[in-house]
């Protein structure tokens, strides 16, 4: 189950009637990298350390207002260490759980290596 995001925090960007038209949202990646379109159910959800708040207010909103505007945005990073039977996501868990509240069913993503 994701962490909540509260739904007052998002009324007045996302217009109720509002769907995705494609599987995942638009990116700019950078030029010398691959980035491929991930489905969620190939990534293990990010989490916050306990005692750090899940979500950043004014980040959600910020993201959200371009997601719906279809604005180029990052890809997340994901990384697959020798042992995970999924990728593990290492950078955007805003994106990450915006992206599957707003009804998308893929993301963008880099995979790096983290070196752990």
């Amino acid at each position: 189950m994701d962490p909540p995001i509260p739904d007052d925090w998002l009324t007045d960007i996302v217009p109720i009637e509002w769907r995705p038209r494609t599987t995942h949202f638009a990116f700019a990646g950078p030029p010398d990298e691959i980035v491929l379109v991930m489905n969620f159910v190939l990534l293990k959800p990010p989490v916050r350390d306990p005692g750090i708040s899940y979500f950043d207010r004014d980040r959600l909103r910020s993201l959200a207002t371009g997601l719906v505007r279809g604005d180029p945005v990052p890809p997340i990073h994901v990384e697959l260490p020798d042992d995970a039977e999924r990728f593990i996501v290492r950078h955007g868990m805003h994106r990450f759980y915006l992206s599957r509240k707003l009804g998308f069913t893929a993301i963008p993503a880099l995979l790096v290596s983290y070196g752990f």
